[in-house]
């Protein structure tokens, strides 16, 4: 069963799942918390997620953290997208052509966009700063809007 920890960013509020193991399982850019999820339990893990969460919003990532989270589900193809796609800095952004060939993946531009669409950890594997090769924003899990707010936020140069 998935527990569920909201939380608030200066840009958006939400909520985490996490697994019975306390491993991060997803994350989502809405609320209310659909009904049916059982809200965690244990205060002080609720703020440790938060805390995280937003120490990931105001700096990134370098990796994975394997640790908190679980990448049950996440295919190989996806897992190495992912790890790429993490090295991208913030304020940067690239097409979903240059993250494929930095993947290894030649010209499979198509599938890192499915992979991005099928990101469950938004923020963290930050899908926000792959665009299309036109320049345009592309789209994304909470929307367009989000998707250049996060931008905006790590200074990125926009179109």
């Amino acid at each position: 069963m998935k527990r569920v920890v909201p939380f608030k960013l200066p840009i958006v509020d939400g909520y985490m799942c996490v697994n019975m193991e306390d491993k991060l399982t997803s994350i989502h850019f809405q609320l209310p918390v659909p009904s049916g999820l059982k809200l965690h339990c244990d205060p002080q893990f609720m703020q440790n997620m938060q805390m995280f969460l937003t120490d990931v919003y105001h700096h990134s990532l370098i990796q994975i953290p394997l640790d908190i989270v679980d990448i049950e589900g996440i295919t190989p193809f996806q897992l190495q997208v992912y790890h790429t796609l993490i090295q991208c800095p913030r304020g940067a952004v690239m097409t979903y052509g240059e993250l494929s060939e930095k993947s290894g993946f030649g010209l499979a531009a198509r599938a890192v966009g499915t992979a991005m669409a099928k990101n469950p950890l938004p923020l963290l594997i930050p899908c926000h700063r792959v665009i299309q090769s036109s320049g345009e924003l592309g789209q994304y899990n909470g929307g367009k809007d989000l998707k250049r707010a996060f931008l905006e936020n790590e200074g990125a140069t926009l179109p």
